[in-house]
């Protein structure tokens, strides 16, 4: 496990109703990294805390968020 993979697993574990934000930003990093299928894995990760957690109100973001990462080519 990468020391960023484990970063997001401490979060979710000690702050689970912020664990979205750090989420995104690894499905990010993941598409930056040509990991698409890693990316899209955490996606689906990330809408079920945040449906957990922030009674959905994360979930457009999360969409936005994906829609358009993965319309972008990476630099």
């Amino acid at each position: 496990m990468s020391a960023l993979e484990l970063s997001v697993e401490a979060v979710n574990v000690a702050m689970p109703s912020v664990a979205v934000e750090f989420l995104i930003a690894y499905m990010d990093a993941l598409r930056h990294l040509g990991r698409h299928a890693d990316a899209l894995g955490v996606f689906d990760r990330t809408i079920s805390v945040a449906r957990r957690y922030r009674n959905r109100a994360d979930n457009p973001v999360c969409l936005r968020h994906v829609r358009t990462a993965f319309q972008r080519k990476p630099e």
